[in-house]
């Protein structure tokens, strides 16, 4: 006995069984209806935490290699420490250092961010007098900017970046929904 193609199944079925093929389209339509109005629409997920903590140092005029000897592996060293660390990444370039910290799942990672900023505290008298700032923070999915806004002033305009940090950014701070505005690249 030859069988019959899949394509074929589906629609005998639903012409032989028209009244369970009309529950199965209803329950569907009931299961999306309810979901509908109760399921939040939002960009990213509320209550998913990550497990990485991230390390920024600022050393200007270094070449990369400067700022890895001097500033990038000072700080792994010391993060080695915190418990819970499963790998450290880094990247030195130029003027600047990025440190990863990646912890293992189901680390707290208040406490671990506390243990964190008191290490680097630690490192920072061991660390070139040039360092201008180490920040360490959290990177969280609502953080993620939803604009990006490039803004172009004329060349002989003066005090371009006065008018830009007290006239512009207040005004776009002061909009409705408008969570953070930072200006980048300002001369």
């Amino acid at each position: 006995m030859k069988r019959e193609p899949f394509t074929y199944a589906i629609p005998r079925f639903s012409v032989h069984r028209p009244v369970t093929v009309a529950m199965i389209l209803l329950s569907i339509l009931v299961v999306g209806c309810i979901a509908y109005q109760r399921i939040p629409i939002a960009l990213y997920p509320e209550g998913l935490e990550g497990n990485q903590l991230y390390i920024q140092a600022s050393y200007p005029n270094a070449s990369p290699r400067d700022v890895e000897e001097k500033v990038s592996r000072k700080i792994e060293d010391i993060v080695g420490t915190v418990p819970g660390v499963k790998r450290v990444y880094s990247y030195s370039r130029t003027s600047w250092s990025s440190v990863r910290v990646e912890f293992q799942t189901g680390t707290n990672l208040r406490d671990a961010y506390a243990q964190l900023s008191d290490r680097i505290d630690r490192v920072k008298p061991l660390l070139p007098d040039d360092v201008d700032r180490i920040n360490v923070y959290r990177f969280d999915q609502n953080d993620r900017p939803m604009m990006n806004l490039v803004a172009a002033v004329p060349a002989d305009m003066d005090n371009a970046a006065y008018r830009m940090e007290n006239f512009v950014k207040p005004a776009l701070q002061r909009i409705e929904g408008v969570g953070t505005v930072e200006m980048w690249g300002i001369q």
